[in-house]
């Protein structure tokens, strides 16, 4: 391997240099952010360069000095200092111990152009001698003229101003911006563009501003032609003004923003970096002329997902074979969310728990056999293996791809249904046991510090309660007080906060009998939204609305239809003392509808 002489002149001098040049490094420093700044030479000139994070991670962070490396990717940042920025790197030769050739400061080349003075004559007078490893390189000093001394490094203060728009990797748009890839974004691009397609765009945000005032974002993700995609995110101001403007799956002429390296907790793009959208950002509708994919999904089959660690993100694809209603999940800010669970299967004979957040819950629109491929989701252990997606995932509903007519194939083949499927999530902890209802007395279940759990297959007989189902708490979330007290004008008192309201917070509150094949027992349901909505196929508030003003026989009526329900619940026994007695209490901690291979291959196992 050899250096490719001249080749820094040449980028830099617009003659179309390519990419897989060889060069040498002569000094390099450590920067921020996993970079190094390092001078290159062709050996007759050299110049001032950035090793971007992705590049020192291909050579695990090491670059000998003087060794060869050759440069597959680079950019030329803009601005008033240009300096190459290289993408990918190899080494290829470490036994260099010296300089080769004699090579000078490549800011004279512009010198010498400007006063007539041969190039060689100037390379030579302010060129890097030969030295061994072991001596100090000379500094390059400018003209007795201008009575400055150059820092003491090979690195420059002033680098070329003419743009190059022959790299491989940029080209020119206009005389004063270039459209560079979307995987040569970087920190050190100035005056940059790029043509993305929007393929995913998050609902706004809200969050915690300065002096009390909240702030809101939304992202997008940007794919480039070559199939690279960046985050983009918008803040405030910039939020409101875009929001409604951006179009998923249209194509974009972007430039204006900050590029960051990525926090790499909340983006899980294999980017290294993303864009804080400002305004001065400019986003130009263009003509979608196909040349940027609208899908780019590396599917993961469901058999191997057991493999993945907790909190990878991936991508999957599937056919939709059971979903939940939405229910509200209380968060840990004492709000409450949307939240939409479903399941999915492929044609390895798995099937897996998928959650939706949020808008995405309450707008997502699935029948049972249709294709879902969903990017970015994140694996959880939650109650086995689950998936959850994030705020970047991007969601298609039977999309034109290959893998659709596959699943799809093997769906209809099945007849529509699949009864034998091993499933990787358990919406009741597998490593609870599963009990027939006669052991809580049996075991003396219950008398623990924390109470017992148990997994029941049990059938809902009756529904019992004197308050219609629900009980009014403070809408308050700071306090949350149960049982308010009804005023003569409607109203209701919260003792706690002192405060009257019309409109306070109903929560299920209510009692089931459940059996089995060992007996019958009562259960309590309470302040459950995504049980009582289960049970009843309702939200809370239309409950309260439907049974307001039914009498007791009315109720009896009403709650017909509900009962006689075979249903798998996971109860904790739990010891409660009234009035100096104890006794053994259950509450349900979640419900879910009996998978019947699952629960056939249960009891068989208790009798081979």
């Amino acid at each position: 391997m050899s250096i490719t002489v001249n080749v820094l002149s040449s980028i830099l001098e617009n003659n179309g240099a390519k990419d897989n040049f060889i060069v040498q490094v002569l000094e390099t420093k450590p920067m921020p952010n996993e970079q190094m700044k390092a001078a290159l030479s062709d050996s007759v000139c050299f110049l001032s360069a950035t090793i971007a994070s992705q590049a020192l991670r291909q050579v695990d962070g090491i670059i000998p000095l003087y060794c060869l490396i050759k440069v597959n990717k680079y950019v030329v940042s803009g601005g008033s200092k240009k300096m190459i920025i290289v993408l990918q790197l190899e080494i290829v030769d470490t036994k260099v111990k010296e300089i080769i050739g004699n090579p000078g400061h490549i800011s004279n080349l512009e010198k010498s152009e400007a006063n007539n003075v041969p190039l060689q004559k100037t390379l030579n007078s302010n060129s890097v001698k030969n030295k061994p490893i072991d001596e100090p390189l000379p500094v390059p000093v400018k003209p007795a003229a201008s009575r400055d001394i150059q820092p003491q490094s090979l690195f420059p203060s002033a680098q070329l101003t003419r743009p190059n728009p022959n790299s491989s990797i940029i080209s020119k748009m206009n005389d004063n911006q270039r459209v560079m890839p979307v995987s040569a974004l970087n920190n050190y691009s100035t005056n940059w563009s790029v043509i993305g397609r929007i393929v995913t765009k998050s609902t706004i945000k809200t969050y915690p501003g300065k002096k009390s005032v909240p702030g809101q974002l939304f992202s997008i993700t940007l794919r480039g032609q070559d199939g690279s995609e960046i985050r983009g995110t918008f803040f405030n101001e910039s939020a409101e003004k875009w929001y409604n403007e951006l179009l998923i799956n249209e194509v974009y002429h972007v430039s204006g923003g900050k590029i960051n390296p990525k926090n790499s907790m909340y983006n899980k793009l294999a980017h290294d970096y993303e864009i804080i959208f400002d305004d001065q950002s400019i986003f130009e509708h263009i003509e979608d002329n196909g040349n940027i994919s609208k899908f780019s999904f590396n599917f993961i089959k469901l058999s191997a997902i057991d493999s993945y660690p907790k909190d990878s993100t991936i991508d999957v694809i599937g056919i939709v074979c059971s979903q939940g209603p939405v229910s509200l999940q209380n968060t840990k800010k004492g709000t409450t969310i949307p939240k939409k669970v479903i399941e999915i299967c492929d044609d390895t004979g798995y099937k897996i728990e998928i959650t939706f957040w949020g808008d995405a819950a309450e707008n997502i629109s699935l029948t049972n056999g249709c294709a879902i491929a969903i990017s970015e989701t994140r694996v959880t252990e939650y109650r086995g293996k689950s998936l959850s997606v994030s705020i970047g995932s991007r969601i298609e509903i039977d999309p034109p791809l290959p893998h659709t007519a596959q699943l799809k194939a093997w769906w209809q083949s099945q007849g529509g249904s699949v009864t034998n499927l091993q499933t990787l999530s358990n919406s009741i902890d597998a490593n609870t046991p599963i009990l027939p209802l006669s052991a809580i007395n049996e075991q003396n279940l219950g008398y623990s510090a924390n109470g017992d759990y148990i997994v029941a297959y049990v059938t809902l007989t009756d529904l019992v309660s004197t308050k219609k189902f629900v009980y009014p708490a403070c809408p308050n979330p700071d306090c949350k007080q149960k049982g308010l007290s009804l005023n003569a004008d409607g109203s209701y008192f919260c003792q706690r906060c002192n405060s009257t309201t019309h409109e306070p917070k109903f929560k299920f509150n209510f009692t089931i009998k459940i059996s089995d094949f060992s007996g019958t027992t009562i259960a309590n349901v309470v302040a459950q939204d995504a049980i009582g909505e289960f049970i009843f196929g309702m939200k809370v508030d239309e409950l309260t609305q439907q049974t307001a003003n039914l009498s007791e026989s009315d109720i009896r009526s009403f709650i017909n239809p509900f009962l006689f329900k075979n249903i798998k619940l996971k109860l904790r026994a739990k010891t409660d003392s009234f009035n100096g007695e104890n006794k053994v209490k259950l509450t349900v901690i979640s419900i879910q509808n009996i998978d019947y291979s699952e629960f056939l291959n249960h009891y068989l196992s208790l009798v081979a």
